[in-house]
């Protein structure tokens, strides 16, 4: 019986032992597949969200300064001479003044006086590194400009802040295009009565090309939104500064999904068919909280009167999923050439596309790491945790402020910097923003390894993944002990005399119209000295300029210890000096503290083996038995002292207590 060979029975053993083994493969090649480029899509928007935090960190640090700088010259004492008289010669002081301050800062090109009905008083343009006073013919009303009419109606202390524009000089955009924001704060005169806005223009350009700058390592299309969703910084330079021309095209109308989305949190990223957005965002006034004192009037921002929180600038990163796609497809066509690879060279080919497909995310890696060394150029700590708040990754400037090593640090968590001079209140209310906005930025007392505390100005964010869950968080900080050391050094120079150390007439100003008003709701009396020192003058003249500021050192000393601890002393002229007595009960507890004052300043003064000898005469005058504003009782005070001047010859006396008292 013949037999005979099936042929096709080879390849159907073919496929029955081979086909599985194919099957298998592509599948575990399909999710390595999908887990990659998960993967890479991962690395992408956690790179670009360093980018936007580093951007976002160039943009702030350029508002740290604007306050001091606004304070300083609102309580300028050329400023205040002026506002007492509008003089000539004291117009022609405080432009000097101006002009000095202009080519020392370098960022501001306007700055301006305005009068209570828009006038300029004083205006000095800062110009390719030139500075000059305008004349005054060429001062403009600027009554119906926004920025006037937003600052004419702040209260002492209360600062506007602009949106960013464009300069606009004699109601044309000035070319080429000049970024400003005004910073305006009122001013007031010596007898606490508002007599105008001090405005300055801050130049804007230096910082967005530093924006421009740190975005440098971005994969992505970056740009700066306004509010209202206009281009102030765009890829497409043709779209920016909309608003200036009427133009409605805007982000916002370009990319509404998007726009609707980044309303709804402070950061965050947003996928489309199209691209992968990440997003954070920057609160101008909200930013000033930490560098000053001033209070911010929330009623009084932009064009349309909107609140602080509204205020706000958008960084957005525009990443193209053209990207991931590339890598997409390259990664099919590996596995695709890995299958057939497999088939024929077994597990070793296999092996080599996979090890090739691992450098390739080791190469992406290194690339952000790259990228983040931005970071260690700067004096800008980054530290980045798990979302357990576990320590995953920090930079050098993280171990030069804090001392402590990256080994040291990894694995632990940011309680490891805590110095305890925050409560658990404190720390609530950082995870509660975290929880809502995504961010949280504010100052914070640290520790160093070697135990000694520093300020730090600290911004975190929570990095989300597709999912919304967050995966980690971002925290960027820098050093500002220095700088606070330095304000604070700095409001004490505005407000207290150099020499002695006493408060000035600046300060004398806030601190009487602060206890007259505390006295009338109190209804309490309240006492003023007027102190002017005798036979000050031929002992600075005999023995210089030194031996008259240690005399005025000793004065000023034994004032202190002649008053309570609640009254203020200040030196509000060369030799002239008052003290401020609050609840002072009866009159006659006014005239034993000047009798205490007169008694201790007859006393010799001893300087390089001299004994000198002074004394002075002092005026009086009470609330509410002599009068009742603060200007009608300094000016009381200052008469009466002359008048015991000139009954004792100028000579040191003490005052007749009822003729001080009574001012005659």
């Amino acid at each position: 019986m013949a037999h005979t060979v099936d042929k096709a029975r080879p390849h159907r053993l073919v496929l029955v032992y081979l086909l599985p083994y194919v099957l298998l493969l592509t599948a575990g090649m399909a999710l390595y597949l999908s887990l990659d480029h998960g993967h890479q899509k991962e690395l992408l928007r956690a790179h670009e969200q360093l980018q936007i935090e580093l951007a976002r960190k160039s943009l702030t640090r350029d508002f740290e300064q604007v306050l001091p700088d606004i304070n300083v010259l609102a309580n300028a004492r050329h400023l205040r001479n002026y506002l007492d008289d509008f003089s000539a010669d004291e117009r022609t002081a405080l432009g000097d003044e101006f002009i000095s301050f202009a080519l020392q800062k370098r960022t501001y090109n306007v700055i301006r006086l305005l009068d209570l009905e828009g006038n300029e008083r004083v205006r000095v343009n800062y110009t390719q590194g030139k500075a000059r006073t305008v004349d005054a013919a060429e001062l403009q009303n600027k009554s119906d400009s926004y920025y006037f009419q937003d600052s004419r109606t702040l209260g002492r202390g209360e600062l506007y802040i602009s949106p960013i524009d464009l300069n606009v000089d004699y109601g044309q955009i000035e070319i080429p295009y000049v970024p400003v924001i005004r910073f305006a704060t009122p001013v007031f005169d010596r007898q606490g009565v508002k007599r105008g806005v001090l405005l300055l223009h801050h130049l804007a350009e230096p910082m967005l090309v530093h924006f421009d700058e740190m975005l440098a390592g971005s994969r992505g299309q970056v740009a700066l939104l306004n509010s209202d969703g206009y281009w102030i910084r765009a890829p497409d330079r043709q779209r920016e500064w909309g608003f200036m021309f009427d133009n409605d095209m805007t982000f916002a109308t370009t990319h509404q999904r998007v726009w609707t989305d980044m309303q709804q949190h402070d950061s965050g990223t947003v996928a489309t068919n199209e691209a992968l957005y990440t997003y954070t965002t920057i609160h101008p006034v909200s930013l000033i909280g930490g560098y000053s004192a001033a209070e911010v009037a929330d009623q009084h921002l932009g064009h349309h009167h909107i609140d602080p929180e509204s205020y706000a600038w958008r960084i957005v990163s525009e990443l193209p999923l053209s990207l991931l796609r590339q890598h997409l497809y390259d990664t099919v066509f590996g596995v695709a050439g890995l299958v057939w690879l497999t088939l024929l060279l077994g597990g070793v080919g296999a092996a080599w596309v996979i090890a090739g497909h691992r450098m390739e995310r080791r190469r992406m890696a290194a690339e952000i790491e790259l990228h983040a060394k931005l970071y260690e150029t700067t004096t800008e700590a980054v530290l980045i945790t798990d979302a357990d708040s576990h320590i995953v990754a920090v930079n050098d400037a993280f171990a030069a402020i804090t001392g402590y090593t990256c080994d040291e640090a990894l694995g632990k968590t940011p309680r490891l910097l805590a110095s305890g001079r925050h409560d658990r209140a404190f720390y609530r209310g950082i995870w509660s923003a975290l929880a809502g906005d995504g961010h949280w930025e504010g100052e914070v007392y640290n520790r160093r390894k070697d135990g000694g505390l520093y300020i730090a100005w600290l911004r975190i964010s929570a990095i989300r993944n597709e999912q919304g869950q967050v995966s980690n968080y971002v925290c960027i900080f820098s050093d500002v002990t220095r700088r606070k050391l330095s304000e604070d050094e700095l409001r004490k120079r505005a407000h207290h005399d150099p020499l002695t150390g006493l408060h000035n007439r600046l300060s004398f100003d806030e601190r009487f119209s602060q206890e007259l008003a505390r006295a009338r709701r109190s209804q309490s009396r309240l006492g003023l000295l007027y102190i002017d020192l005798d036979a000050f003058k031929p002992i600075n003249d005999r023995y210089g300029h030194r031996t008259g500021d240690a005399v005025l050192r000793e004065v000023a000393a034994r004032l202190k210890s002649a008053v309570r601890e609640m009254d203020t002393v200040s030196r509000i002229g060369g030799d002239e000096f008052t003290v401020i007595l609050p609840e002072i009960g009866q009159a006659a507890n006014v005239a034993s503290i000047a009798d205490g004052i007169h008694r201790r300043l007859q006393l010799p003064f001893e300087y390089e083996g001299r004994q000198l000898q002074i004394g002075a005469s002092i005026g009086v005058a009470l609330f509410p038995d002599d009068a009742d504003s603060e200007r009608e009782l300094l000016t009381h005070a200052d008469a009466a002292m002359y008048r015991v001047k000139q009954t004792h010859g100028g000579r040191a006396a003490a005052p007749d207590q009822a003729q001080a008292l009574a001012g005659g």
